[in-house]
């Protein structure tokens, strides 16, 4: 039996190949802790960091942590999503989940039904729901409310880290083990 894997030239070694750029705090990034980056349709790089989330033009970052933001200064931002309607969401540690709607900030949180724990990943689906991935499973939002699924759904683990979305709505999760819960269980 043989089996054959990818074959690499010494020309095409990496640095011959590609510029490499990393930024952090002397650049502007006023955090080198990203945990998570995002393109939006407007073509900005929002990037999330332990201690706050910025929009990056490739040039300047701009932070948004002010008066219209209120409570998100210094927060752990862990993930990032724009929907198809231009909605954009965020996920963080401790804050809960938050949605930018037409220049206004929306909190997600145990106040208001959002009790799963710190936000891992944030998707949307072809059918308009929001998923979110959360260190208490995996949560729908639809038509306003919010449903969580966990093991009893087929899911390894409740903890999701993250989660990837085939062009067809079919969602894998990563929950240490990988998951592919059942379309019937969680429509």
């Amino acid at each position: 039996m043989c089996f054959a894997g990818p074959t690499f030239s010494a020309e095409l070694s990496p640095s011959s190949q590609y510029i490499s750029r990393a930024w952090n705090t002397d650049d502007g990034l006023p955090h080198n802790s990203a945990q998570v980056i995002f393109q939006t349709q407007n073509g900005y790089l929002w990037i999330g960091t332990k201690e706050g989330m910025f929009r990056f033009d490739g040039i300047n970052f701009v932070n948004f942590e002010d008066a219209a933001w209120p409570g998100l200064d210094g927060q752990s931002f862990t993930a990032i999503c724009e929907t198809s309607r231009g909605e954009f969401w965020f996920g963080t540690e401790n804050w809960g989940l938050g949605n930018l709607h037409r220049g206004k900030v929306f909190q997600y949180a145990e106040t208001n039904g959002f009790n799963y724990g710190a936000v891992r990943a944030i998707c949307e689906t072809p059918d308009g729901s929001i998923w979110i991935g959360s260190n208490e499973g995996l949560i729908r939002f639809r038509q306003g409310n919010f449903q969580r699924f966990t093991e009893k759904v087929g899911l390894a683990s409740s903890m999701v880290r993250s989660f990837y979305q085939e062009p067809d709505g079919t969602l894998w999760i990563a929950t240490g083990p990988l998951s592919r819960p059942d379309r019937r269980c969680v429509s």
